[in-house]
């Protein structure tokens, strides 16, 4: 008897853990999620001299790993900084860190950092909720003047190889593009990503969550 039991628990330990990685995601990024669309291309033009998949390879793979960076900073525990006080402040039954940041140091300089890879009104859709100060979960707070971190966290195993990059569409000032979604050893994924062409350079138009859940049947399908 002890024997299935233990054979049963061993299943169920291994089905919880493979299903782990799309449970994080749906659950993590879900408010990134919008019905309407998140961009129309209906008045958009088709570029004179559109670029190359290699040229779309060489802006989009370097913005992809900032705003994976971006992402993971904000929404997890990616982020350079030193604890000052061990003891945390609860809020709302989160623990907060007074913290010394290698590059924050107010909550405004995080949404700057966020706007290194996004455009601003994508950046505020996707990450307002954790860093709204009045929210129910935001990631960094600031009291007395000073910064504090949650720095609640969960793995991330996502590779997105650049070779499988594809263009979907092509405008003066927008690309669209396919490029698989690796997890685990699951079986690659197609997700969509939205660059629009901005004052201060090429920036994402949407979120990973977005990328994997919305944007494939919008384009996709």
């Amino acid at each position: 008897m002890k024997k299935w039991l233990c054979l049963f628990l061993s299943v169920l330990c291994l089905m919880i853990t493979a299903c782990s990685c799309k449970t994080e995601k749906q659950t993590d990024y879900k408010n990134s999620v919008i019905d309407s669309d998140i961009i129309d291309t209906s008045s958009k033009t088709k570029p004179k001299n559109p670029l190359s998949k290699d040229e779309v390879k060489k802006i989009f793979e370097p913005l992809l790993s900032n705003a994976i960076k971006i992402q993971e900073t904000i929404l997890n525990d990616n982020s350079e900084y030193t604890i000052l006080d061990n003891t945390p402040v609860i809020i709302n039954g989160n623990r907060y860190y007074l913290i010394e940041h290698s590059q924050f140091k107010s909550v405004e300089d995080v949404w700057e950092f966020a706007y290194t890879a996004y455009t601003k009104e994508a950046a505020k859709r996707i990450f307002y909720d954790r860093l709204d100060p009045k929210g129910m979960n935001p990631r960094f707070i600031e009291k007395d003047g000073k910064l504090y971190y949650d720095n609640g966290a969960h793995g991330y195993v996502v590779k997105y190889p650049i070779d499988t990059l594809e263009i979907i569409e092509q405008y003066e000032d927008t690309v669209i593009v396919s490029i698989d979604y690796c997890c685990y050893d699951y079986e690659p994924e197609k997700s969509v990503y939205i660059m629009c062409k901005t004052e201060t350079g090429w920036k994402l138009c949407n979120s990973e969550d977005e990328a994997l859940y919305k944007l494939p049947k919008q384009f996709l399908e």
